[in-house]
């Protein structure tokens, strides 16, 4: 076992690093990752982010959004946890968690907490989880990774993973809302969180074995982590196809629209209400196609094809909040709720996923 000495708290810096040497560099020994991050939200590979996280809550605190390439539910982290990685070109063929784990365990035992794996993919302790683990193969390598809450923001992690209402048809994983803890909460004496990783570091390479990156390990890896894992694109665009209507009330009447998503992007649209509008309705159909289904996205599309104004007494603007709005709208899921310009976010139903 070889610790790989990484300073950084970019959760899409340390994913690239897993795949670099998982696909490029090999250290001829399995390599051991330990580190923490900035206040990140990472997104299982499978996940639709919309339906796992409260996407205008994490906008208006600044959280990063990272989706990983290995499967399972939505984690928060922040510098109170940390996360762990092995990555092992002799793994096998298939999708095994223990053999990762047991080490992990072991060494929280020998601090005396009474870890347990609980048989799929996480630690409890006391029956309350504290770790959830993942894992993915490329290039014939296995990259296994886990998250510890050792002091973490519990409140905010509970705010940021409770999505604002909307009802979506997804073809999507949903994460599993447990009961979490602290690991300091179990440790019985003072601990930094930074102690913490030491003890960890110790008891899992304990030969002292250490791997040092230079200049164009880290060049690379950044060049790997502006590919894969930055943007937009990459964590919130990359969902799975899910279907959706979005409803507003303007000051010139009701107006919906259907939409279905596939790679982030409206590949098809149905618009229908009581509104006014100097348009045929195909014309919004038309500008939407294609669109990244985000606000600044849609409304530069429906400027672009001459449509602010098109219907009555609504903007570009206020058009992509309906369609698209994660951050400005004051309420979702009702009748009531009110966004900019005085018009109405209402009821999302559910329309048929694409395939």
């Amino acid at each position: 076992m070889i610790l790989v000495d990484f300073n950084s708290l970019d959760a899409c810096e340390h994913f690239a690093l897993e795949y670099y040497l998982a696909t490029e560099r090999d250290l001829g020994e399995t390599a051991l990752l330990l580190w923490r991050t900035e206040p990140t939200l990472m997104v299982g590979k499978y996940q639709n982010a919309r339906l796992e996280i409260n996407l205008p809550l994490a906008r208006a605190l600044g959280v990063k959004i990272v989706r990983r390439l290995s499967g399972g539910g939505t984690i928060y982290t922040d510098p109170g946890g940390w996360q762990f990685s092995f990555i092992d070109r002799g793994g096998g063929e298939e999708i095994q968690f223990e053999s990762y784990i047991a080490p992990v365990v072991s060494a929280l035992r020998a601090m005396g907490v009474p870890a347990r794996f609980n048989g799929r993919n996480d630690l409890t302790v006391d029956g309350r989880k504290f770790s959830g683990n993942a894992q993915y193969r490329v290039a014939g390598a296995t990259v296994h990774h886990g998250s510890l809450l050792f002091d973490t923001d519990l409140a905010r992690m509970e705010a940021l993973t409770t999505p604002s209402e909307e009802k979506l048809c997804s073809k999507s994983i949903r994460s599993v809302r447990e009961r979490v803890t602290n690991l300091r909460e179990h440790i019985g004496r003072t601990m930094t969180v930074e102690a913490f990783g030491r003890r960890l570091a110790e008891a899992l390479a304990p030969d002292g074995s250490v791997c040092e990156l230079n200049g164009g390990d880290s060049a690379r890896i950044r060049e790997i982590a502006a590919k894969r894992f930055e943007g937009w694109d990459n964590a919130i665009g990359a969902a799975p196809a899910f279907g959706i209507e979005r409803s507003g009330r303007l000051d010139g009447g009701e107006v919906s629209f259907r939409l279905d998503i596939r790679r982030g992007r409206i590949e098809g649209c149905a618009v229908s209400g009581d509104f006014f509008a100097a348009v045929d309705a195909s014309a919004f159909e038309s500008a939407l196609k294609g669109c990244p289904y985000r606000t600044e996205d849609v409304r530069a599309a429906l400027v672009r094809a001459d449509l602010d104004r098109a219907i009555y007494c609504a903007s570009a603007g206020e058009l992509a909040q309906i369609i698209a709005g994660d951050g400005e709208a004051k309420s979702f899921g009702n009748e009531s709720g009110s966004g900019m310009g005085g018009n109405a976010i209402g009821e999302r139903r559910c329309s048929p996923a694409v395939d």
